[in-house]
């Protein structure tokens, strides 16, 4: 078990100074996301492209305190998948949180009961030992064609509903028995479908280098040679030390340029996805969910991915908050 104690004591300093030094970006985390059914959502920005049909799945911790204890570290919180389909009728979102039997545990015991990354489990000693890590299903999804599974780097997928977010339980996929465990991140080959991933079992560690973040490339390039690298960055004149990620950005290694989106004070996104256009899949769009801290909202922001340097050409707006999470997908093969 890994106790990442310079996290936890970093917080507990910016939590006392909270009232004067209070970052926008820590808004988005303090309070847990709120689920909310299927709703149109507006648009509050230019139009959604035609072309742009499919399913964005994100997901991330969306719960990070229960009876006012908050948890260890950011990756141990408990998993939230936003769902917005985009159909000739507009765009509609979906958020739930992922019914994890941890999740459950904490709800009917209104506190937390499991250890994880950066927290050992609560109460007296020998829980410390007991009680397992609780699968937060927190990291990243896969959609198949009958089901959405939650991905946790420690332990097995959780499969979901691909339209109503529904959790069906623990997937085994018919091939991890006993301790195995499968990585939250894993890679589909653009040619044949497959799906390759690996399992660690065992203690590690783990360090930082908070420049740039969330890397990917448009999915038909995995395992080619590629063009694009897009990634979370930081805006010019950024204090790293204090702010989260508030840029998207693109390195294009035939010209050695680098392309950013600065998102302007206080707004910050996830992690970009990319959504190639129908007829010409050397050319797409970006989809990420912003945080927008001067207001207190979130939103859906769509650039076209040749022009990011440009306005997005789309921003929907979001029920409620969708604190800051990790990984997500497009899937277009519904």
């Amino acid at each position: 078990m890994v106790q990442n104690s310079a996290f936890l004591d970093s917080e507990t300093k910016l939590e006392k100074e909270s009232k004067n030094t209070y970052r926008a970006w820590k808004q988005a985390i303090t309070e847990p996301g709120e689920e909310f059914p299927p709703t149109p959502l507006p648009v509050l920005e230019g139009k959604i492209p035609l072309g742009l049909r499919g399913t964005l799945y994100r997901i991330g911790p969306g719960r990070l305190s229960r009876g006012g204890i908050q948890v260890g570290h950011w990756f141990d919180g408990d998993g939230a998948i936003l769902r917005v389909h985009f159909g000739d009728d507009g765009a509609t979102g979906l958020y739930r949180y992922v019914q994890t039997k941890g999740y459950q545990h904490e709800v009917a015991a209104g506190k937390l009961l499991y250890g994880n990354y950066g927290m050992i489990a609560p109460g007296r000693f020998w829980n410390h030992f007991l009680r397992p890590l609780k699968n937060v299903a927190n990291t990243a999804v896969i959609a198949l064609p009958d089901k959405l599974l939650a991905l946790w780097e420690g332990g097995k997928p959780h499969a979901l509903d691909l339209e109503t977010l529904e959790t069906k339980g623990i997937d085994n996929l018919g091939a991890l028995e006993g301790g195995l465990t499968y990585s939250a991140h894993p890679k589909r080959d653009p040619q044949t479908g497959e799906i390759f991933n690996f399992g660690i079992t065992g203690k590690f560690k783990e360090g930082y280098n908070h420049l740039a973040e969330f890397p990917m490339v448009p999915p038909l390039e995995i395992g080619q040679k590629w063009r694009y690298t897009y990634f979370l960055g930081f805006g010019k004149g950024t204090n790293t030390t204090e702010e989260f990620f508030n840029a998207i950005a693109r390195i294009d290694y035939k010209t050695d340029s680098l392309t950013i989106a600065d998102l302007g004070e206080n707004r910050y996104p996830l992690e970009p996805t990319y959504v190639a256009y129908p007829m010409n899949p050397q050319s797409g769009w970006l989809l990420t969910i912003v945080y927008n801290g001067n207001i207190h909202t979130s939103e859906v922001w769509i650039f076209d991915s040749e022009h990011l340097n440009d306005e997005p050409v789309c921003k929907l707006g979001l029920p409620s908050v969708i604190p800051l999470g990790f990984h997500g997908i497009f899937n277009n093969y519904e």
